[in-house]
């Protein structure tokens, strides 16, 4: 006879299964589902505000970031050394159309109250309508270029500019004259007529003789 086989109980030693509620199941998938979809929210935000910085980045590299172009220099005179100026406005309306074609179309605005500001707001200008032609810098009539009484830092200066028209006598011999005294003496002379036709012009200058601005 063989002895009865000895059997193992294995309930015995397996490991209790635990038992979830019902709901556990669902409320885990619910949570990675939501993970999921967060995330994918995330990346796909993320790509568009790159994708619109990007964009703006193209924006900025197709536009100009001024808000306007400054107008062109114009050389002048002071004192016998070169200075550089702007004009901006204008007081007669075919000044401000010829300063603005001699700017190559930047445009002088026509500004007709500046004729009635008081005398000791502005300085004298001297603008030549005949005479010395420079192979460089030339005034608005084609002649030499202007010449100014003072600068910014001496005393009694203003940007705006009472035009005086400085004209050569049909007997005198032009010459390049690059200061206000220059422009009086020859004016004392008999050389040059000067006359003020009430024209104002505002005139700022940008560098002038140990300056810039």
């Amino acid at each position: 006879m063989t002895s009865p086989r000895e059997t193992t109980d294995e309930t015995a030693t397996e490991p209790a299964r635990r038992h979830w509620p019902w709901w556990v199941p669902w409320t885990a998938a619910l949570a990675v589902a939501a993970i999921v979809i967060g995330v994918g929210s995330w990346i796909v935000t993320t790509q568009d505000d790159a994708d619109d910085a990007g964009a703006m980045a193209g924006m900025s590299d197709g536009m100009s970031t001024d808000t306007g172009a400054l107008p062109p220099p114009v050389t002048g005179y002071y004192d016998g050394e070169r200075i550089q100026f702007l004009h901006t406005e204008a007081s007669d309306a075919e000044v401000a159309t010829t300063l603005t074609d001699m700017m190559g179309g930047s445009p002088v605005v026509h500004v007709p109250s500046l004729a009635e500001v008081s005398d000791r707001l502005v300085a004298p200008v001297y603008v030549f309508t005949n005479g010395i032609q420079p192979d460089d810098d030339r005034g608005p009539f084609g002649f030499q270029p202007d010449v100014f009484s003072t600068v910014p830092g001496d005393p009694g200066y203003t940007p705006l500019r009472a035009v005086h028209l400085v004209e050569w006598q049909p007997d005198a011999e032009p010459a390049l004259l690059t200061a206000a005294d220059d422009i009086q003496q020859a004016q004392r002379a008999g050389d040059i007529a000067v006359t003020e036709p009430g024209i104002v012009v505002n005139m700022p200058i940008t560098i002038w003789p140990g300056g810039r601005r």
